[in-house]
C-alpha cells in the first residue's frame, strides 16, 4: 500500500514537470552575469560565469553552454563548474563535460549522474576559468545558453560582457597651486578619459591612493606633485607632474645707511636693502606708504622727532616694518633731577637720578667743586652735617648746555626720648598706658608683644592684655629719619590664686584649739577668718585657742603678688564637742611618692575625683612656680623642657613640690574643688633628658 502511494506520487511529480507552460504561466528562466568586466589582452585572467536558475521556474536544467567571444582562449585544464544546493531537491554538485569540454568555441557541460545534480530553481552554476584575449581592444560578450532534457531556457536580462583594454589611461592635472605660492595646503584636482583609480605623490614619497581633489600641508620650498591613474583593465598610465615653490617668509628689510640718532640737518638720506627678491613701500612720520626705491631721500624736514618706516613686498607676502627714528635739534636740552635724598636727611650718604629732554652729556658738581664727567645715577659719601648743593649739567650733541640743581640738609643727631609714664612690673590691670616724649619734632611708633611697630601718640592705651609678661617699645623718628628707642617690660597676673587646706580639725572634735595648715597654687600672702569675724592677715600654720563648743567656720584666702584675692576662699567647718574620731585619710597623690628620687621626667599620678571635667596640676622649684597645666585624665607625663610664662623651663637636679586640683566645668570658668594634696620627688644628677 504504502509503495503504491509513492509511485503515484512520482508519477504526478514528473507529470507536472513535463507540461509545457500555458498563457500566464511560469516559464523556464535565468540570469547570466560574469567577472571581470575589464581585461588587458595577453594577460591569463581568472574568469566567473554565473548561470543562475529562477527561483519560480519549474524545472531544473541539466545541460549549459558558454560561447567563447572570439580572440578568447580559454584554457581547458582550468574550468571547474559547481552549483549551489536547492534544498530539498538538488544537491551542490560538480558539473562535468558534455562531450568535449571545449568545442565549437564553446565551453560544454552538464549535470553529473542522477537528478539531484541538476541546476534546481533558485541555484545557481558558477564556472571558472582561465581565459586569454587577444587585441586589439574592444568589448565582447559570452554567449551563454541553459537546457532542460530538450529545452533550452530563456535568458532574462543582457549577455555578460568583457571589454578587451590594452590602452593606458591618461591623467590630467585640472587645478593646481600657482608658482611660486605662499598657499601652504594647496589643493590638486585631476579626471582620467576614462573610469580609473589614482594614486598620488609628493616630493620624494611614494605613489598612494589617493581621490581628486587632494590637499597638503608642505613647507617652504621647492615640491613636486605627481598623479597616475589604474583603469578597469589594470593598465597604470604615466604620471602627470607639476612642480612649484612654496614660499611664505616675508622679506625683511634691512637699513644699511642712515642719518645720526641726533642730528642738526633738514636733508635725510636712507639705503636699504631686503633679505628676499621684493618691491618696496616708505613713508615718513605718520604720511601714507608710496611706492620707493634705494636710497630713499627727504629734504627740507622740519626740527623735532622723525619717523622714517620701510616695508617690503614678495611671494611671501608683505614683511614687517623696519622702522628708525631720529631727532633734529638745535634747542638746548633741560636737565631734570628725578631722585634725590630727602631734606632733611641723616644719611651722609646722596645719590642723584637725572635725565635731559633729549639724547645728552652730563657734567656733575657738589658744593663748590669745579664741574665733572658724571653719568646718572651720581653718588657722594662721607659727607658732612649742614647744606649741600648739587648741580648737574645736560649738554646735547650741537653743545647746547642746561642746568638744574638741588639743596639739602644732614643730620645725623637722633631725638631724646624718653617714657613718661607706664604700668608697674607686676600688675593685675589687663589694660596699660604709656606716655611719652622727644626733644624735637618726630613721630612715634608702638610696639606691644612683638606684634610690629606702628603709629602711635602719647598716651597709647591697650586693653584686653592676658596673663603672662608683656614688652612695650616705641620709636621717635625726627625730620631727618634719625630714630631713637625706648622699651618697658611688665607682667600682667589677672587670675586669682586658689587657696587649698592641707590640715584642719577633724569635723567632730573634743580639742577646744584648732590648727589649720593651708598653701595657695602661686606665691602671695593669705587672709584668715573665723566664724563670722572679718579676713585677717594671717600665715600658715594658725592656730586658735579657746574656741567654744559648737560649730565653727574657717575661711583662708590667698592674695598673690599682683594683688588678685582668691574669690572663693577655702572653707572648713567642725563641730567641737566631747567625743573624738579620727579618720586616716587616704592619700591621693601616690606617683611618685613622697620624697622618691627619680633619674628622668616622672610621670604624676593621682586619684580621681568624680565629676572633675579636668585637672590643675601645678609644680614648684624652691618656691617658684615652673608648671601649671589642665590634663583631662589623673596623670601628667613632665618633660625635661617645657615653656611656661614665655620662658623656657628645664628639669633640673633638685627637689620639686607639685600639687593637684580637681576642675569642674570648663577649663576657662577656673572652678576648682579641694587641693586633692601636695607631694614631692627629687631630681638626681644625670637625669636622662627624655622630652
Amino acid at each position: 500500500m504504502m509503495m503504491r502511494r509513492s509511485l503515484v506520487a512520482v508519477t504526478v511529480l514528473l507529470a507536472l514537470f513535463a507540461v509545457p507552460s500555458a498563457a500566464g504561466e511560469e516559464v523556464d528562466g535565468y540570469t547570466a552575469t560574469s567577472t571581470p568586466s575589464h581585461v588587458r589582452p595577453s594577460i591569463a585572467t581568472p574568469f566567473q560565469i554565473q548561470l543562475s536558475n529562477k527561483a519560480n521556474s519549474p524545472r531544473a536544467a541539466d545541460r549549459a553552454r558558454i560561447g567563447i567571444p572570439a580572440g578568447f582562449v580559454v584554457a581547458a585544464g582550468t574550468v571547474e563548474a559547481t552549483t549551489t544546493a536547492a534544498p530539498p531537491s538538488c544537491d551542490a554538485s560538480s558539473w562535468i563535460a558534455d562531450g568535449t569540454l571545449i568545442a565549437d568555441g564553446k565551453i560544454n557541460l552538464k549535470r553529473p549522474g542522477g537528478s539531484a545534480k541538476s541546476l534546481c530553481p533558485g541555484a545557481t552554476l558558477t564556472v571558472a576559468f582561465s581565459a586569454t584575449a587577444s587585441g586589439p581592444d574592444r568589448t565582447d560578450q559570452w554567449e551563454t545558453e541553459l537546457f532542460g532534457d530538450v529545452d533550452t531556457f530563456t535568458l532574462t536580462g543582457p549577455q555578460p560582457t568583457v571589454a578587451v583594454d590594452g590602452t593606458p589611461p591618461i591623467v590630467a592635472i585640472d587645478s593646481r597651486p600657482s608658482d611660486p605660492s605662499s598657499d601652504t595646503s594647496p589643493t590638486f584636482s585631476y579626471s582620467a578619459g576614462e573610469s580609473a583609480t589614482f594614486e598620488c605623490r609628493l616630493d620624494n614619497g611614494g605613489f598612494e591612493q589617493c581621490t581628486s581633489p587632494t590637499t597638503y600641508a608642505v613647507s617652504d620650498g621647492e615640491h613636486t606633485f605627481a598623479v597616475r591613474a589604474t583603469d578597469l583593465a589594470g593598465n597604470v598610465g604615466s604620471a602627470e607632474t607639476y612642480s612649484w615653490l612654496v614660499e611664505t617668509v616675508k622679506p625683511v628689510v634691512e637699513l644699511t645707511s642712515l642719518p645720526k640718532p641726533l642730528s642738526n640737518s633738514a636733508t635725510a638720506s636712507f639705503v636699504f636693502t631686503s633679505s628676499r627678491p621684493a618691491s618696496f613701500e616708505c613713508k615718513l612720520d605718520g604720511g601714507p606708504y608710496g611706492a620707493c626705491s634705494s636710497p630713499q631721500t627727504y629734504t627740507g624736514l622740519a626740527e623735532g622727532a622723525h619717523t622714517f618706516v620701510v616695508r617690503a613686498t614678495g611671494t611671501g607676502g608683505t614683511g614687517p616694518e623696519t622702522a628708525y627714528s631720529w631727532t633734529i635739534d638745535t634747542v638746548a636740552p633741560g636737565a631734570a633731577i628725578s631722585a634725590r635724598p630727602a631734606d632733611p636727611t641723616n644719611n651722609r650718604a646722596a645719590t642723584f637720578e637725572f635725565a635731559a629732554s633729549e639724547p645728552a652729556s652730563f657734567q656733575c658738581r657738589l658744593d663748590d667743586g669745579a664741574f665733572a664727567l658724571c653719568a646718572s645715577p651720581q653718588s657722594y659719601s662721607n659727607l658732612g652735617d649742614g647744606r649741600h648743593t648739587f648741580v648737574v649739567r645736560a649738554t646735547d650733541a650741537a653743545s647746547n648746555a642746561g642746568d638744574a640743581a638741588y639743596t639739602w640738609t644732614i643730620e645725623t643727631r637722633p631725638p631724646a626720648l624718653a617714657l613718661t609714664f607706664a604700668p608697674p612690673g607686676l600688675t593685675n590691670s589687663a589694660t596699660a598706658q604709656f606716655s611719652f616724649a622727644a626733644d624735637e619734632p618726630a613721630s612715634f611708633h608702638c610696639n606691644v608683644d612683638d606684634r610690629g611697630f606702628e603709629p602711635c601718640g602719647s598716651p597709647a592705651s591697650y586693653a584686653g592684655l592676658r596673663d603672662g609678661g608683656h614688652a612695650f617699645a616705641v620709636r621717635a623718628v625726627d625730620a631727618a629719619g634719625n630714630i631713637a628707642a625706648a622699651s618697658h617690660a611688665w607682667t600682667v597676673d589677672a587670675t586669682a590664686p586658689q587657696t587649698s587646706v592641707s590640715s584642719r580639725p577633724p569635723v567632730r572634735a573634743t580639742a577646744r584649739t584648732a590648727r589649720f595648715a593651708f598653701s595657695a597654687n602661686e606665691p602671695g600672702t593669705f587672709e584668715c577668718r573665723l566664724d563670722s569675724g572679718p579676713f585677717l592677715r594671717c600665715t600658715s600654720p594658725r592656730t586658735y585657742p579657746r574656741l567654744r563648743v559648737g560649730v565653727h567656720r574657717f575661711e583662708v584666702r590667698a592674695v598673690d603678688a599682683a594683688g588678685n584675692p582668691d574669690a572663693t576662699p577655702a572653707t572648713s567647718r567642725w563641730t567641737i564637742s566631747g567625743a573624738t574620731r579620727r579618720a586616716a585619710a587616704a592619700a591621693a597623690l601616690f606617683a611618685p611618692t613622697d620624697r622618691s628620687r627619680v633619674t628622668r621626667p616622672p610621670m604624676l599620678r593621682w586619684r580621681g575625683v568624680s565629676g572633675a571635667t579636668y585637672y590643675n596640676v601645678q609644680l614648684y622649684r624652691g618656691g617658684r612656680k615652673v608648671l601649671s597645666a589642665w590634663p583631662t585624665r589623673t596623670r601628667l607625663q613632665l618633660r625635661s623642657r617645657w615653656r611656661f610664662t614665655g620662658r623656657v623651663e628645664r628639669l633640673k637636679p633638685g627637689t620639686y613640690r607639685w600639687y593637684a586640683w580637681p576642675g569642674y566645668g570648663r577649663a576657662a570658668d577656673r572652678r576648682y574643688g579641694r587641693l586633692l594634696g601636695a607631694s614631692s620627688f627629687v631630681v638626681v644628677a644625670g637625669t636622662s633628658q627624655r622630652r
